[in-house]
């Protein structure tokens, strides 16, 4: 039970959608621990408990919190020291992307990369600020490109440790899908980028970059309101003026941050909800354009390129689904994965 416990994945045994003023609720505890070896060598069982909730007011914003009982029994003479409870990660013990604007024609982020993760994206700045040829560029892109596999690679392993026997399931195939979309992407930006294979690179950079924010968020965090999809935003402060095409412009603000800009063109400025099916269908609608005026060499890829991505979008729900509590998170953060391949489509 004590390693149970002390992870933050474990699966709770009892859950309460709401619970009203000044009412209480038992809650049944069917764990159950026969003492052995291990505990008389210790000399003491000790049983803890944790008790996650979330505060909501129409006064205030929604606040989560942590309650800590205990039930200490023992033979010895003193009762042993509390364990620590499960953390409860700041910005800066997790990557994550907060929403900072969503005005008319422009959407606005800010990705914190946490103290574990910032190094890639570190490193990679200082070696492009160096870079004077393209093969600089490309040869700093690489290097990245390695540290955003390796530090995806260990997220994963992380879910995968403590995860059910479904659960792993569900991992392993978004992680599969996941690799062979990147795979497919980057062979279909090659042939729609023959002469800029940096632009290539920044892309699969930019793809990469965010994964690694996702599933550092999704394994710290469970459960949480995510920041990039909040009922109230900080104003930016900034007016974006929608041009004939979308566009993205993505820079480092602070050795741990990244400032994210996407300007909407007149096209896809509130023309049409701002959800996931809207999104798709535009999506949908710009790379069956792209097919038609591709040469036919080409459109073999990029039609396997789009079933790649619905696979992975297929597999990338089940696993959000894992994690978040509520459907409405699963949805605006599909959305948002939907809609930056829509954006960036129109911008190609």
């Amino acid at each position: 039970l004590w390693d149970v416990l002390q992870d933050p994945m474990v699966t709770p045994f009892f859950t309460l959608e709401t619970l009203n003023p000044g009412e209480t609720v038992n809650v049944p505890y069917p764990f159950t621990h026969v003492v052995d070896k291990t505990d008389i060598g210790n000399k003491v069982v000790v049983n803890w408990a944790w008790l996650n909730y979330r505060v909501v007011s129409t006064l205030i914003n929604a606040r989560y919190l942590q309650a800590t009982s205990n039930t200490v029994i023992s033979p010895c003479d003193k009762n042993p020291p509390p364990p620590t409870p499960p953390r409860t990660p700041t910005g800066l013990d997790c990557c994550e992307r907060e929403l900072i604007s969503d005005g008319d024609g422009e959407i606005v982020y800010r990705l914190h990369h946490c103290d574990e993760h910032l190094d890639v994206q570190v490193d990679l700045d200082s070696a492009l600020a160096l870079a004077v040829t393209d093969e600089d560029k490309l040869t700093a892109y690489a290097a990245a490109r390695e540290g955003w596999f390796a530090y995806i690679d260990d997220m994963y392993d992380r879910f995968m440790a403590t995860a059910s026997v479904a659960e792993k399931q569900i991992i392993m195939q978004e992680k599969a899908q996941f690799f062979r979309f990147i795979a497919v992407y980057e062979a279909e930006l090659t042939t729609l980028y023959p002469d800029d294979p940096v632009m290539v690179q920044k892309e699969i950079n930019t793809i990469l970059e965010n994964r690694l924010a996702d599933l550092c968020l999704e394994y710290n965090r469970p459960g949480m309101t995510r920041k990039d999809c909040p009922d109230t935003l900080l104003s930016s402060g900034e007016e974006a003026v929608p041009g004939e095409k979308c566009a993205v412009r993505i820079e480092p603000i602070q050795d741990t941050n990244v400032f994210t800009m996407i300007t909407l063109c007149q096209t896809h400025s509130g023309v049409f909800d701002d959800t996931r099916s809207a999104w798709m269908q535009q999506l949908n609608l710009l790379v069956s354009k792209r097919y038609s005026a591709a040469a036919e060499e080409d459109r073999a890829l990029i039609s396997t390129s789009r079933s790649a991505f619905g696979e992975w979008m297929k597999a990338r729900e089940a696993f959000l689904r894992m994690i978040y509590p509520y459907g409405a998170t699963v949805d605006k953060v599909v959305m948002q994965t939907v809609r930056y391949f829509a954006v960036t489509e129109c911008a190609k």
